[in-house]
This record gives C-alpha cells, sequence and structure tokens, in this order.
C-alpha cells in the first residue's frame, strides 16, 4: 500500500515552434551523471513550462555552453572567462528568451522539447 496519493496528470504538447518563455532558475540534477535543469515558463502557451537538462561542463559544444552564449548573448569564450557563472545564471532568472521548441519520441511517449533558447531581439 502507497503513503502518497496517485494521480495521472496529461501531458499537453504544443506545436513545434519559436516562443517566448521567462528562466524561472536553474536547480541541481543528481542523475547518472551531475547536472542543471534549466526550467522555462511558456507565456505563449497559457504559462506552460517546459525544460532542459544540460551537463556541468562548458564548452562551444556543450548543452551548457549553448544555454550559456544563447542566454547572455556572449561568445564561449565570454562565457568562459566570466568569474561566477552561478551569479550570471541567478541574474537571468525572470528575463525573457525566445526559444526553439520541438518535440522528442521515446520509449516513454512523447515530449516537448526545448531545442535552444537565445536573446529576445528588441524591435
Amino acid at each position: 500500500m502507497f503513503k502518497a496519493e496517485i494521480t495521472k496528470k496529461s501531458y499537453e504538447l504544443i506545436d513545434d515552434g519559436e516562443y517566448n518563455v521567462v528562466f524561472v532558475g536553474a536547480e541541481d540534477f543528481d542523475g547518472k551523471y551531475p547536472g542543471l535543469n534549466w526550467n522555462f515558463e511558456i507565456t505563449d502557451e497559457n504559462d506552460k513550462r517546459v525544460s532542459k537538462l544540460t551537463g556541468v561542463n562548458i564548452s562551444s559544444a556543450s548543452n551548457l555552453g549553448l544555454m550559456l552564449t544563447g542566454m547572455t548573448g556572449k561568445t564561449i569564450a565570454e562565457v568562459l572567462a566570466m568569474e561566477d557563472i552561478n551569479m550570471v545564471v541567478n541574474n537571468l532568472e525572470g528575463k525573457t528568451f525566445k526559444a526553439f521548441i520541438s518535440h522528442k519520441e521515446s520509449d516513454k511517449g512523447t515530449f516537448n522539447t526545448l531545442e535552444k533558447v537565445y536573446l529576445k531581439k528588441n524591435k
């Protein structure tokens, strides 16, 4: 007998495309390998959420490097030169970005996938 109440939640897919998102924070992910779970609210879709899991190593090819360069608008060399990356990430909380979201299929189902996050261009 389970002590916790088990509930079923429906998972709603959104169309592939570009969306406005607000960064709500990153948290440690303790899985097979250490990582960060980046959480965003999709403002164009009635405040649905999407997240991206990255590793903890910064390089031009790593998901973390791509996330930081996209969100700061800086080159990978400029990101690597930053003294306090944690402070940079904390200062990004609450800011609006553009994101490209698609779908990923796995044996567990089909899920919204955050492909890329980048600075929202001012018009």
